[in-house]
């Protein structure tokens, strides 16, 4: 499912591909149903019916592919990307505009927009190219990884994201999920087990787990489902013999 349609345009043609189950016709009534139906439910059975059968999810839709330009709010330019380079935790997207076109427009906005047209930047900065300039703009999207309470970065997660995003496959988006918490004990031996994410709403996850203090801990890893990378260390202050309800919060900015 394209994350560029909104969900209330998704229940609107669900419920176009189903009036003629309902009993009642009535439309406030089928309203009401559907809203009794939570929206992830209706986005499966969608799919299912639009893709064969086979629920779509764009593992690629944050791959940088184009770039468009505006003057006011009229579009004057749209291409390919020029260039496009990773580094650790950084990528740049460069779109070029030759020296041959948009000599002494006015440049208002610049967007860049991913392999099935999700917007993934909208730059509003003044830009007037001269006559014969070859004009470069450059996106630069930065990823960081923080423990909020210690304000401690963790790099190599954020490149692994970074890189993963860039691949965009369904292994790629599968091993960077934060899927598994491992408990690292002052013995040197480790415990690792799954963890699950309650949705807040679109930006925000948390998680919550019981534990039986039955030797020392050091630290708890949140780490990722391929198990070779550490999101966030936190360090605990646990007695022996007690059972705690240890939660995790998830935020992206």
């Amino acid at each position: 499912m394209s994350k560029a349609v909104s969900d209330k345009v998704i229940r609107k043609r669900f419920k176009k591909t189903y009036k003629e189950e309902f009993e009642d016709a009535n439309e406030s009534f089928m309203d009401f149903l559907l809203d009794l139906i939570p929206i992830e439910i209706i986005k499966e059975i969608y799919n299912n019916l639009n893709y064969n059968s086979t629920s779509y999810i764009d593992y690629n839709s944050l791959i940088a592919n184009t770039g468009t330009i505006y003057s006011n709010s009229d579009i004057v330019f749209a291409r390919n990307l020029y260039n496009k380079t990773s580094l650790n935790n950084a990528t740049v997207s460069t779109l070029q505009i030759p020296n041959t076109m948009l000599n002494d427009t006015n440049i208002t906005t610049q967007n860049l927009f991913g392999e099935t047209n999700l917007q993934l930047v909208s730059n509003s900065q003044n830009i007037i190219k001269n006559i014969y300039e070859t004009l470069f703009v450059n996106f630069i999207n930065t990823i960081n990884v923080m423990d909020s309470d210690t304000t401690t970065l963790f790099p190599t997660a954020a490149s692994y994201i970074n890189t993963n995003i860039n691949t965009g496959t369904q292994s790629n988006c599968e091993n960077s999920y934060i899927s598994k918490a491992r408990i690292n004990y002052s013995d040197n031996t480790t415990k690792t087990f799954n963890i699950t994410w309650e949705v807040i709403d679109d930006y925000n996850r948390q998680t919550s787990y019981s534990l039986y203090i039955d030797k020392v801990i050091d630290s708890i890893d949140y780490i990722s489902n391929d198990e070779t990378t550490v999101y966030c260390t936190k360090q605990l202050e646990l007695e022996l013999g007690n059972i705690y309800t240890i939660t995790q919060k998830l935020k992206v900015n």
